[in-house]
């Protein structure tokens, strides 16, 4: 791409400018900004899109009492149940184990701290999720449309 052809619209990188590589009128290669670009922005609002869709399918199964509000936490920061485990280091089954209502509600502070740790939440907020779906989408997912 040369040099002025390095798109400059905006998109979901919030008024952040990104890098990148641009040929320069003697054929060099160079570091140009950019505000954004149309095509990725539309694959970044896909995206985005897909994980509010997962966000409301788990909370859906939280209200159903099949998942523990862990499976919110876990979905809102893009983990699964062996990621969350080498953050946390819980080991893999004790996660897919506390996953459980049933299990979950029955756990001490303590045992729960590593998540509320690793989510930047205490250990109260690990235990709720949002009434309001809507404002949590408003606050994981940037420039969302409402």
């Amino acid at each position: 791409m040369k040099k002025e052809d390095v798109p400059q619209e905006f998109g979901l990188t919030a008024g952040c400018q990104e890098v990148n590589y641009a040929v320069d009128a003697e054929g060099r290669y160079t570091l140009e900004q950019s505000s954004g670009w149309e095509v990725k922005t539309i694959a970044l609002q896909q995206a985005w899109d897909a994980i509010a869709d997962q966000l409301y399918q788990v909370l859906a199964e939280i209200e159903a009492g099949k998942k523990s509000p862990l499976a919110y936490h876990m979905v809102k920061n893009q983990m699964d149940a062996a990621l969350l485990s080498q953050y946390s280091g819980v080991s893999r089954w004790r996660v897919k184990r506390h996953l459980k209502p049933a299990i979950f509600n029955k756990l001490a502070a303590d045992k729960l701290a590593p998540y509320a740790e690793l989510f930047s939440v205490n250990v109260e907020q690990l235990r709720m999720v949002p009434k309001h779906p809507e404002q949590m989408l408003e606050e994981t997912i940037p420039n969302r449309d409402k």
